[in-house]
């Protein structure tokens, strides 16, 4: 059984309009009897429907904040309301989004979220203004045992 990749793009907000898609599909694929359902290609494609967003925002106090969610405006929606006391963003209000990666897979959006909260703010400041010279300069391994710091010679 192969999957089903849909991208959908939106002009409004993402949540409306994947609401109203998922509930019309849902509907239509579970309240059929099952004889006449066929097999799930209907539910992979629902699944696939589905995006992934990592965003990158700039707090009040200038730090940056990085997450992940399936629904972006929502999401931003509660850093800019204060949905969370316990969120890194709570006290450094307002937030400014400043960039989003768009996922179909989950575990991917999370792989590219930890890397990136790993990131120095020099760093993140950097990939926002495409400072390709300072974001490698940033990334360079600078630890003892770096390729870096060997001698070319032989070791005796």
């Amino acid at each position: 059984l192969g999957s089903a990749h849909v991208s959908v793009h939106y002009e409004t907000s993402p949540s409306a309009s994947l609401r109203v898609t998922m509930y019309l599909l849902l509907n239509s694929l579970f309240s059929a009897p099952l004889e006449q359902r066929g097999d799930i290609w209907g539910f992979w494609v629902l699944i696939s429907m589905r995006e992934y967003y990592v965003y990158l925002l700039e707090c009040g106090d200038g730090t940056y904040y990085v997450g992940v969610t399936n629904d972006l405006t929502r999401r931003i929606m509660e850093h800019q309301e204060g949905f969370d006391k316990s969120c890194y963003t709570y006290e450094r209000r307002p937030v400014i989004l400043k960039h989003y990666l768009t996922f179909k897979y989950i575990h991917e959006a999370i792989g590219v979220e930890k890397k990136l909260k790993k990131w120095s703010r020099a760093k993140k400041l950097a990939y926002l203004q495409k400072d390709l010279a300072t974001l490698h300069e940033k990334a360079a391994c600078r630890n003892e045992t770096s390729h870096k710091n060997r001698s070319s010679g032989a070791e005796t």
